[in-house]
Parts: C-alpha cells; sequence; structure tokens
C-alpha cells in the first residue's frame, strides 16, 4: 500500500514482472477488499515527489520536483447471495521539467460481482479498464535520450469469469477461471502500433481439502498471445503458453498463510521458425504474523511478459521479494520492502537484473485524514551497458477519505 502511494516511476518492464500476492481461499474473488457491502468511499491524496533521474538514463540524469492529485471512489453493496462492487481513480501528475513528457493523466475502472447459486456453486465476474502510460526512458524508449517525445500511453482491458465448486469442508473442490487481457497503445502510434496486444486465458484448479484452511492442489492453465501488428521483416511474437503445477495452500493456520506451486512452463511461438520454450515454473507467496501489528511476506515465482522489442520471443521474468509492515501504533505504522528481479530476453543475448528497495510509512491524524510518505531506490543492470540506471524517489502526502 505505502509502496504504490506513487506508482509513476516504476519500470513498465519491473511492474509486469512481479505480480501481487496470491495467498486466497478458493472462489475468493481477486477484488475481496472491492465486495465487502454496503457502503460507498470516497478518497483524495495529493502530495510532492521528488525524482532524481526522471528519465531513467545511465547518464544526463534529470532531476525533477513534481505534484500528485489521485481521486478515487468505491462504492459495493451485498444481497443475501450476491454481492457488487464498482471503483474508479486517477493520477495526475505534473512535473517541473520543461515540456509535457513529464506530465501524465491516467485513471483506472473496475467492476466486480460475486454470486452463490447454490451451497456449492460460486461464481466471479471481474473486469477493469486501465488508462496508463510507459515513463520515458522504459520499455520502447529505453536507452534513449529523446526527451521531447510525448509518452507511450496504453489502455488495457481485461476481464475474468471464475467459477468454485464445493466447500472447503468438502474433500474435493475445483475453480474454473477463463479471461481476457487486451493492451493497445493510444499514443506515438507509428512506433508503439507493434506493441499492442490480445491474450486469452484459462485455468483449472483442483484441490484436496486436508481441512478447512489447508489443501493440496493440481493447477493446469493456458495463455494465448496475439500481437496484432508485426513490424516488417521481425518475428511473430505471439504464442501459447501452458503451465502445469502442483502444491499447497494453506489460510491462516497458526500464525502463517502460504501458497506454494511448482511445476513446469510450456511456450510454444507462433512463429514457425522459433524454437519452443519449456523451463521449472514457481510460484509462491508466504505470510507470517507472530503477533498481531506485524506482518512478515515472502513471494517468488516465474512470470512471462510480453516482450516490447521485435527480435525477442519473451521476457522471461525470476522474482524475489521480502516485505515487512509494522503497526507500532493505532496510528503510526511502516512498510519495509526489497525486491530482485532477474530479467532474461528469450532470443537475445542480454540479462536485465533489477533492485527495488523501499521504505514508507503513515501516520493518521484522524479516521479520515492521514499523513504517508515514501523513499524508493532502483536499480538496473543489464548486459547491455547503456541500459544500466540508478532512480532515487521520495514522496510526501496527505489522505482524506471519507
Amino acid at each position: 500500500m505505502l509502496l504504490c502511494a506513487w506508482s509513476g516511476q516504476a519500470t513498465a518492464q519491473f511492474s509486469e514482472g512481479v505480480p501481487p500476492p496470491t495467498v486466497s481461499a478458493p472462489g475468493a474473488p481477486v477484488t475481496e477488499d472491492l465486495l465487502e457491502g454496503g457502503r460507498l468511499v470516497t478518497t483524495i491524496q495529493a502530495g510532492a515527489v521528488y525524482v532524481d533521474n526522471f528519465f531513467n538514463q545511465r547518464h544526463n540524469k534529470s532531476d525533477t520536483i513534481g505534484g500528485l492529485v489521485q481521486p478515487g471512489a468505491r462504492f459495493s453493496y451485498a444481497f443475501p447471495r450476491f454481492r457488487f462492487g464498482a471503483e474508479a481513480g486517477g493520477e495526475f501528475a505534473m512535473f517541473d521539467l520543461p515540456g509535457t513528457v513529464d506530465d501524465s493523466n491516467d485513471y483506472h475502472v473496475v467492476l466486480a460481482a460475486d454470486w452463490e447459486s447454490a451451497a456449492r456453486h460460486h461464481f466471479n465476474w471481474t473486469g477493469s479498464l486501465t488508462s496508463d502510460h510507459d515513463p520515458f526512458g522504459t520499455a520502447r524508449t529505453e536507452g534513449t535520450s529523446l526527451q521531447t517525445r510525448s509518452l507511450d500511453k496504453w489502455r488495457r482491458e481485461s476481464f475474468d469469469i471464475r467459477y468454485t465448486y464445493g466447500l472447503p469442508t468438502d474433500r474435493i473442490m475445483s475453480e474454473f477461471r477463463v479471461g481476457t487481457n487486451n493492451r493497445q497503445y493510444t499514443s506515438n502510434r507509428d512506433q508503439t502500433q507493434y506493441l499492442d496486444y490480445e491474450q486469452a486465458l484459462t485455468s483449472l484448479t483442483v484441490f484436496y481439502n486436508l481441512s478447512a484452511k489447508t489443501a493440496f492442489l493440481a493447477e493446469a492453465s493456458a495463455r494465448r498471445s496475439v500481437f496484432e501488428n508485426i513490424a516488417p521483416g521481425t518475428i511473430d511474437r505471439g504464442s501459447s503458453e501452458f503451465r502445469y503445477r502442483l502444491g499447497v495452500r494453506w489460510l491462516n493456520t497458526a500464525k502463517t498463510t502460504g501458497d506454494v506451486r511448482i511445476g513446469i512452463v510450456d511456450r510454444n511461438p507462433r512463429d514457425p521458425g522459433r524454437e519452443d520454450f519449456d523451463s521449472l515454473d514457481w510460484q509462491v507467496s508466504l505470510g507470517w504474523a507472530p503477533t498481531a501489528y506485524r506482518l512478515f511476506s515472502a513471494q517468488t515465482g516465474r512470470r512471462s511478459q510480453e516482450s516490447y522489442l521485435s527480435d525477442v520471443r519473451i521476457i522471461d521474468n525470476r522474482y524475489y521479494l521480502l516485505q515487512w509492515d509494522e503497526h507500532w501504533t493505532s496510528r503510526f505504522s511502516t512498510m519495509v520492502q526489497g525486491v530482485i528481479m532477474d530479467a532474461d530476453f528469450v532470443g537475445r543475448d542480454r540479462n536485465d537484473d533489477f533492485a527495488v528497495g523501499a521504505v514508507g510509512a503513515i501516520y493518521r491524524l484522524s479516521e479520515s485524514l492521514s499523513l504517508l510518505g515514501d523513499v524508493k531506490y532502483h536499480i538496473r543492470d543489464s548486459t547491455e551497458d547503456p541500459l544500466n540506471y540508478e532512480t532515487l524517489s521520495s514522496y510526501v502526502g496527505i489522505r482524506f477519505v471519507r
């Protein structure tokens, strides 16, 4: 939460390479907090940010100070067997660098519903629309000094349906999911049109419940990616990806929570001249709460990312995350986080190592008003030396919730 007080300077590659935590009960919506029924909540957050290397350059760094305004609202309502939630938010940023390449206006909208049609039949729907941008010096503009170009802006539309059969007290439960994830760039179309893609996703997970909170699981998933436009003389980066995992999941058992899944990933490119990619696959999320006010969490896994380079089939990311959340008093909380990601550019002799360290804090002046801030250090070490950079940023803001 605190690390995301301002998300604009996280690189596109890094933010897509490290997913959010995945420890949840079967049938529990990804947007569970959005569906806590019967209320309307509005927020407004404003703050100042300092960045010492705004364009993510190895040399000729540009430091800047900017202002952010982040409004948001969410509504939820619950019936006996049906819940509905909606959320909308935006981020408006302006910095003191010349031109408009540093300014941005982003937004997101999320709709979610949860229906328990019968005791053992559970449906979840989630749909979202996001308008965002790639920070300059990342993705297509990495390593370039063309600081007068406009931002690469994009729009993502995603939809997810999940059906769960069974109860935690049953010996066997199953969960079936289908979804789509489409991303299209809306600026600099002469170059960014080749980054547009469409994805179709499906998965089946079977749980063998040892108790209401602990289960073994088997999972199979598939993802088909299609690039709408292919630049002349370049490869088709589309593919079909299959993952097969076995694992165990436990929820709030003693003081720990965990989800451990290990298996294989097999990726088949659409371009017949390219070789298949297969390797060990894993996804692990762990949480330990030794006290009611302290939580340690860890994540690691392997995650594929669609390539933004015409000669790279896929970006193969392996990530490792540690986080410590502490509630020192009823008003004051802190967060310390460290993340490492290793990115292999399949098809090119290139490897990037990312590291991020962050410290955040929030002080609640009242039920409605809070002060918050964070400091973040981000470094990339690439085998292609011109792409190396390090960035330090800090944020201080105030949040009002009603």
